[in-house]
């Protein structure tokens, strides 16, 4: 996308947030379609059953819809946005965390399919399936950086932490990653 593309999609964002902060459904609908599907993917990045992530991002979206008109920085809304996943994410996995004990909290493994099996995966495959094997952590602001493109101080505002320790995380995500890949390619 070139940059005259990238400021016209931030000025079209801009005004249907001023819009829907006064109000206007379409112009919220119009959020909900660009956001909707990366939502879901970010949030599935916290929550692997598929219906659940489904009600959760409904939840996020309710959420901003009631919350919407005391948004102050209209140019902030994504960073809003995923402030507000982010938040309703960790609620959702502290709560499930209190309710299930722990020798029967879910299992971290991973399906890799079969082991002795030397399939091609291709790039999008084999880094969506290293994803999976990180941490929420390391998921998580990969999502953000890579997925989303977000900006360091972006990500600090969303993860609600300084962005010395944003860099510090990417850095260890990435390294988790590059061992993820390996652990793939290597069979």
């Amino acid at each position: 996308m070139s940059d005259s593309d990238e400021k016209l999609n931030r000025a079209q964002e801009y005004l249907w947030v001023l819009r829907a902060r006064q109000g206007d459904r379409q112009a919220f609908q119009l959020l909900v379609e660009k956001y909707d599907r990366r939502l879901l993917y970010f949030v599935r990045r916290f929550e692997r059953d598929s219906d659940r992530a489904s009600d959760l991002v409904q939840d996020i979206w309710l959420t901003v819809f009631c919350k919407i008109g005391r948004l102050e920085l209209p140019e902030a809304f994504r960073t809003w946005l995923y402030r507000i996943a982010h938040a309703k994410a960790v609620a959702t996995i502290r709560r499930d965390m209190r309710r299930v004990p722990k020798e029967s909290s879910h299992d971290s493994k991973v399906a890799t399919g079969d082991a002795g099996a030397s399939c091609r995966l291709d790039d999008a495959d084999l880094v969506h399936r290293a994803l999976e094997r990180l941490s929420s952590d390391h998921r998580e602001i990969l999502v953000l950086r890579f997925l989303e493109q977000m900006t360091l101080e972006e990500i600090s505002d969303v993860l609600a932490c300084p962005s010395g320790t944003v860099k510090s995380r990417l850095h260890y995500a990435k390294e988790a990653m590059r061992r993820a890949v390996e652990e793939f390619e290597n069979g």
